[in-house]
């Protein structure tokens, strides 16, 4: 069978890759129409993942001259009415008039925004706290290569952000100012960067100041993951409580550390909500008590991080690979 998977606008690139290995694992062909996404589908290819990139016109008279079994919407919320891009709507359009098999259409939803629209596909959510509006909890996890951590390097502490809007709105820029500045007082041997598609006047402002924090624009996934090498990296959230994120939506960054093998540093909150309670640090609420625990983690405890995660991510994974499979088989 061969599986065409669509994903109309920038974003959500990463957990791609999890559907190809997925359906690659249980013996199936992919074709990826992704536009925006070439550069993390390049990396995909260059490790080893077996799919094929595809435009809008191949996708869709593909689709139209029965040559793919199963759909994947990488993100949902593109298939709704209104606000779908007209490619996704196109898609949609042609699926009913096939009358295509509906328990062959995925749909993963990232929030509530999309789970709302429940239309009787296989209706993936991202995170447990969608259990209630999905059908399946599907953790979109993939492991990807090219982070081989320095340990006897110093802490580097990465953030991951798009455009700074949003990172303005979800981020705890407070807690990341409060820790940056308690680094720079005293002189502590840990960086902070954060990785920013595009870094606007404000925020460079806002953080300018401080020696320990480096703001990098633009680069790949490759080239992120190269950089972090270079030292003990963790992956921060500081994610403000009140936003989406605790209540309904899965961070970028979570799956970006997952993927990648990199120790995440969150809060309890949202530790116990992923799943990941013991796997990765959790985010002190004090900036002392996080330089202070940064400060004293021994190369072991680090490498000890990196397993966890590793073990929890290929448990995830084998799940997703075997819900898949039981969902294609149609015995669940």
């Amino acid at each position: 069978m061969r599986v065409l998977i669509s994903q109309e606008r920038p974003g959500h690139t990463e957990t791609i890759a999890s559907f190809v290995q997925n359906f690659s694992e249980l013996g199936h062909a992919v074709d990826v129409c992704s536009p925006d996404a070439y550069q993390n589908l390049t990396l995909y290819q260059e490790q080893g993942m077996k799919f094929s990139v595809v435009g809008d016109e191949v996708a869709w008279s593909g689709l139209r001259d029965g040559k793919y079994g199963a759909v994947v919407f990488n993100s949902a919320h593109l298939t709704m009415e209104g606000e779908g891009g007209p490619f996704s709507l196109k898609l949609v359009k042609q699926l009913d008039e096939m009358k295509f098999d509906r328990r062959r259409v995925f749909r993963l939803h990232h929030s509530f925004h999309s789970a709302k629209t429940l239309s009787k596909y296989v209706e993936l959510g991202t995170t447990s706290l969608m259990a209630a509006v999905t059908e399946f909890c599907y953790t979109p996890y993939a492991r990807i290569d090219g982070f081989t951590p320095n340990v006897t390097a110093p802490i580097c502490i990465g953030l991951l952000g798009g455009a700074y809007q949003g990172a303005r709105v979800h981020r705890n820029l407070e807690k990341v100012r409060a820790l940056a500045e308690r680094i720079d007082q005293n002189r502590s041997p840990v960086k902070m960067k954060w990785f920013l598609t595009k870094a606007t006047p404000e925020i460079s402002s806002l953080l300018a100041d401080f020696r320990c924090f480096e703001i990098r624009e633009g680069l790949s996934t490759a080239e992120i993951l190269s950089e972090l090498s270079q030292e003990r990296s963790f992956m921060g959230t500081f994610l403000n409580r009140e936003t989406r994120y605790h209540k309904q939506s899965l961070t970028g960054t979570l799956t970006f550390a997952v993927n990648a093998g990199i120790p995440v540093v969150l809060d309890q909150q949202l530790a116990s909500i992923y799943g990941l309670g013991g796997v990765g640090m959790l985010e002190y609420g004090r900036a002392v008590d996080m330089e202070e625990r940064f400060l004293s983690l021994t190369d072991n405890e680090y490498l000890q991080s990196v397993s966890s995660l590793a073990s929890f991510r290929k448990r995830q994974i084998q799940a997703n690979v075997e819900l898949i499979g039981a969902i294609l088989s149609k015995s669940i």
